[in-house]
């Protein structure tokens, strides 16, 4: 034999010992044994790997927080984090990123400072994320912006589409401006008020499972009045547009019989802005109006015959 022994099967318990042969003549104790070693053999141990998050629903700027989970690492293991093959992170259990995006993968690399290991350094599962996007801004809202509510009861408007919505919110302001309004996704439908003349503004935003998206821009509407009543006491049919107006405005009396009336323009204070005694309609009548060196309000056409009197409101916005 030689004084090295080599063995790759021991197992744990096992004693070692060595006997000694000399070759030395005139020798005592001879052979002679060695004291004996028992070994301590231990297991190879496999390193691994496993990486989890609580987080479900994830929506783009989520803070999302993995958590490692090592199979003998030892005392001091290192922690490698990575997005897309990429290091990030800290040499911790624990990482968290506010920067995750769609099909970003998540993974970890443990190198262990273990003793009898195998499969060290050891990579975990790999986590491909769904990250769910905020709907986009939409498009201001297209359709008519000037209404004649006595033409005109309802008009529609739209806005670009999401794909990533599921509802719209649309808004009508003022609310007086409308009896109803009937939306279907990136469309809508107004019914406006008979009493509103003014200008009304419409926007939009988006909707879905992560939030609300921006507010569209204001899509402002001009909305009128402009009567007629071809029936009334005087027998005469009347018409003012647009309005509500600028301080210039059209007047349009009709007839089928001569008559003569009085006409006047009053303001909200009763001046006299504008007074015709006697005017004779026979047919159609056309007056272009010009209040706009008047200050802004409400005022009044009156026509009177015969004792009676028809009184119009007018209203000047600038």
């Amino acid at each position: 034999g030689t004084d090295v022994y080599m063995n790759s099967a021991l197992a744990n318990g096992d004693v070692v010992s060595c006997e000694v042969t000399s070759s030395i003549e005139c020798t005592v104790g001879n052979p002679v044994m060695s004291n004996e070693v028992m070994m301590v053999v231990n297991d190879i141990l496999p390193v691994g790997l496993s990486i989890e998050t609580e987080a479900g629903y994830i929506c783009d700027g989520d803070e999302v927080t993995f958590t490692a989970i090592p199979e003998n690492g030892g005392d001091a293991p290192v922690y490698q984090w990575m997005i897309n093959g990429n290091p990030v992170g800290d040499n911790s259990t624990e990482f968290t990123t506010t920067a995750l995006a769609q099909g970003d993968v998540v993974s970890c690399e443990l190198t262990s400072n273990e003793t009898c290991i195998s499969g060290n350094p050891a990579m975990s599962n790999a986590m491909e994320m769904e990250v769910n996007p905020y709907p986009a801004a939409l498009e201001m809202p297209t359709g008519p912006n000037d209404i004649d509510v006595y033409e005109t009861a309802s008009s529609s408007y739209s806005t670009s589409a999401d794909p990533n919505a599921t509802a719209y919110n649309w808004t009508v302001n003022p609310e007086d401006a409308f009896t109803e309004l009937n939306a279907d996704m990136n469309n809508l439908t107004i019914t406006w008020s008979e009493d509103f003349t003014g200008e009304a503004a419409i926007s939009v935003f988006a909707t879905n499972d992560c939030g609300d998206g921006p507010i569209s821009d204001n899509f402002d509407v001009s909305v009128m009045n402009t009567f007629s009543i071809i029936e009334n006491d005087l027998n005469i049919g009347v018409s003012v547009f647009p309005n509500p107006n600028n301080g210039s405005f059209t007047i349009k009396l009709s007839s089928e019989h001569g008559q003569v009336i009085k006409m006047q323009i009053r303001s909200i204070l009763g001046e006299v802005i504008f007074s015709e005694e006697e005017l004779k309609v026979d047919g159609e009548y056309v007056k272009e109006s010009d209040l706009s060196n008047y200050a802004e309000g409400i005022y009044f056409l009156l026509l009177e015959n015969n004792n009676k009197v028809l009184t119009e409101k007018i209203v000047v916005q600038k």
